[in-house]
Parts: structure tokens; sequence; C-alpha cells
């Protein structure tokens, strides 16, 4: 059963109520599953140009989503949107010099990111894009 949910899930891009309706299981257990099996890692290179959002996660709390902003490729996904919770990310995941090599960083109007973003990506043009 979790190999059928997890076909579905990657190779559809069905939402958690579909893949559960085609399986006959609950919607909690198909996040289950995939909670269990999907194991996102942060890519290997940082990308020139970031992509910044936060958005509505499981028990309506609020996480973070970094992607790469030319091939729209996540680079992290974090499962809150702390300032502390970013900045450890990057400084843990990213020597110095890769970061120093972001040129762009696009971002809403959030004023929380704005703060570490310069400390993060010195080099980096911060781009506020308010209907990304």
């Amino acid at each position: 059963l979790a190999t059928h949910v997890l076909k579905l899930a990657s190779s559809k891009s069905l939402p958690a109520k579909t893949i559960a309706s085609l399986t006959g299981i609950s919607t909690n257990s198909v996040q289950r599953i995939l909670t269990a099996n999907i194991h996102p890692h942060a890519s290997r290179r940082l990308p020139i140009n970031l992509c910044f959002d936060e958005f509505r996660s499981t028990h309506g709390s609020m996480s973070f989503i970094c992607i790469d902003a030319d091939t729209h490729k996540s680079v992290k996904v974090l499962s809150d949107r702390l300032n502390r919770t970013i900045k450890q990310f990057f400084l843990s995941q990213y020597s110095t010099a890769e970061r120093a090599a972001v040129q762009r960083v696009i971002m809403d109007m959030n004023a929380s990111y704005q703060a570490f973003v310069r400390e993060l990506f010195p080099n980096a043009e911060l781009i506020i894009d308010r209907f990304h």
C-alpha cells in the first residue's frame, strides 16, 4: 500500500485527499506514509538566484521554502519560518564562499527575512516581489 501511495503522489502530483480516495485509506494515513518515506534533502549547490516564501503547512503552522529562481526546483523546505531556523540551516549547509556567490534573493515584503538575508548573502541583491 505504501508503494502504491508513493507512486501516485510522485507520478501524478495528486493531492492527499485524492490519493486517499483512490487507495481507500484516510487522508491522515496518506500523509503519514508520505512523511515517513519522503526525506527532502537540501540542494548540494546553492543557486545564484534564490526565492524565499512561507506557506501554511500541517496543522495550520507556517513553513519556509527556498527555491532556485531560475529552475523553480526546491532548495529546501523547513518545518517552520523562524529566523533562527532559517539562519542555522544556511550557516550549517553552505560555506561563506557559497553564500557570497548568491547574486539575488527574491522574496515578498516579509521584513523579518530582510534582517538575515544581508548577513547570510552579503553580495546578494534583495528583490521584493509583492506579487510572487
